[in-house]
């Protein structure tokens, strides 16, 4: 299904303009892990922005994607925030990617996501959101140009806004 859905997209999500970033949510063992993905070009473009002029490979480049991650991803159970502690930032094959995991949230309150990373540049930006938990794999793709907001019923199916 995921194949099908990006292969659907491709002509909007790979065009010379577009940024993407993907996230996966994920059960393991009692507690949500979320993993964000971003393309080393568009981490390098980040750090530009930032008015930063290190190699994006250096620990205080990968410190600065994790707090702007940090920054830019939250995750709130009904009105209430849910905290998301960082556990690291590393470079494989090409993009930056940020583990993270959520604090006291449960199975029972799914949380919501507002995901806006990278929405400040200057280009179009998708940002693509896949939540695999156990009775729930669902994802979801946002761009500035269609903004998606999901509020898929009965609960506790997560709702994901995104405020693009």
């Amino acid at each position: 299904m995921m194949i099908s859905l990006l292969v659907m997209l491709s002509p909007r999500l790979f065009a010379a303009e577009q940024r993407v970033t993907w996230t996966d949510v994920v059960w393991v063992e009692g507690h949500y892990e979320i993993v964000h993905r971003i393309a080393i070009s568009d981490a390098e473009e980040l750090l530009t922005a930032m008015q930063v002029t290190v190699d994006v490979e250096s620990s205080e480049a990968l410190t600065l994607m994790a707090l702007y991650v940090e920054a830019g991803f939250k995750a709130t159970a009904g009105d209430t925030p849910v905290a998301i502690e960082t556990y690291s930032a590393e470079i494989d094959d090409h993009f930056v990617y940020v583990s993270q995991g959520l604090l006291g949230a449960n199975l029972d309150t799914v949380p919501r996501f507002d995901n806006q990373l990278l929405n400040h540049l200057p280009v179009e930006v998708a940002n693509i959101i896949s939540i695999d938990v156990p009775g729930l794999s669902k994802t979801f793709v946002a761009d500035q140009a269609s903004t998606r907001q999901s509020s898929p019923e009965p609960q506790p199916e997560p709702t994901v806004r995104w405020s693009i």
